[in-house]
């Protein structure tokens, strides 16, 4: 896979940046584990703790984490300290865990109990929330929080159906950017692999929304590119072979999405993986660390580093199996 030069050549120099902590900085980490993950190759894992070392204070607290109306944007990348506490079992990595999970705790609410990011009202905003809130939270709760408050995180799960989706169980029809249906997805599958499957009725209902989400979403990809346009619904231009604009964030994290749950057994492998591997190779096939494309969007940059490393994940695992 070339396209792994070129992440490793981003790494090198994303290494040089400030280390502040943000969304972009916590994707960036998340994507280069699943990298390690995928290759056993342990430069990526001595990048990340090196990269911590400079960010990870011995108290826990963390260099530059947001604060006020941003500190949601720091939330989803907490799940690196759990990786890394079980690999190095370091005690400033525990309560890196117990600051950000302070963090998730001071975000402010809504009247219904959903995490709020950008307006009350509920909005396509409500989905990315999902997406950078829930994980931890369901990590926290499965490790130290003895799975009390998954009634609450399911509960926000299913507060967002009840304005996605019309009455005939459609999208309901107003704009919504695809990134934010793509973090969506990637909010069940990613909360799923932090939750106690003996939960089973709960860990039942977050896969069941996640396939009917999925199969809502997957319409919308483009036959000719195998990526999905940057909106659909109302607001959206027309949708055709001509004028489709591409989000290839978005599109990196709906096939990181499918290969996952392929992967986690909560979508038939023989039906989806080869919808998931076309996604990212159709990707890989851009020049995605240019000038063009989400070069400079650091978050998309790490969107698509997680969706390549289970892109190598999974194509291991079917080599190895035949």
């Amino acid at each position: 896979m070339k396209v792994k030069e070129d992440i490793d050549a981003y790494l090198e120099q994303f290494y040089s940046r400030d280390k502040d902590w943000c969304a972009g900085t916590g994707s960036i980490l998340m994507g280069t584990w699943q990298m390690y993950e995928a290759t056993k190759d342990e430069q990526y894992f001595s990048w990340i703790k090196n990269y911590l070392e400079e960010v990870v204070a011995e108290d826990g607290s963390i260099k530059g984490y947001p604060s006020n109306e941003d500190v949601l944007e720091g939330i989803g990348g907490g799940l690196i300290f759990f990786r890394m506490y079980d690999r190095v079992n370091e005690e400033k990595y525990r309560k890196a865990i117990t600051y950000v999970m302070e963090r998730l705790r001071e975000c402010p609410r809504c009247a219904c109990g959903n995490f709020l990011y950008g307006k009350s009202e509920p909005d396509e905003s409500w989905l990315v929330a999902l997406y950078k809130t829930q994980p931890f939270y369901m990590a926290y709760e499965t490790t130290y929080g003895k799975k009390e408050k998954y009634n609450d995180i399911i509960n926000q799960f299913e507060n967002v159906e009840k304005f996605l989706y019309n009455e005939n169980r459609d999208f309901s029809p107003f704009g919504l950017q695809m990134r934010s249906l793509a973090c969506y997805l990637a909010a069940f599958v990613d909360t799923l692999d932090h939750m106690s499957f003996e939960i089973y009725e709960q860990y039942r209902v977050l896969q069941d929304a996640f396939k009917m989400a999925l199969q809502k979403t997957l319409p919308y990809q483009s036959q000719e590119s195998c990526l999905f346009p940057s909106r659909i619904g109302a607001e959206a231009d027309a949708v055709t072979e001509n004028t489709l604009q591409i989000d290839e964030a978005g599109s990196a994290i709906i096939g990181y999405s499918i290969l996952k749950a392929c992967r986690m057994g909560i979508l038939l492998k023989e039906k989806y993986v080869a919808s998931g591997i076309e996604i990212i190779e159709s990707l890989t096939r851009n020049a995605l660390f240019s000038d063009k494309g989400f070069a400079e969007d650091i978050e998309g940059i790490g969107m698509f580093i997680m969706a390549c490393g289970e892109y190598l994940r999974i194509k291991k695992e079917m080599d190895e199996n035949g």
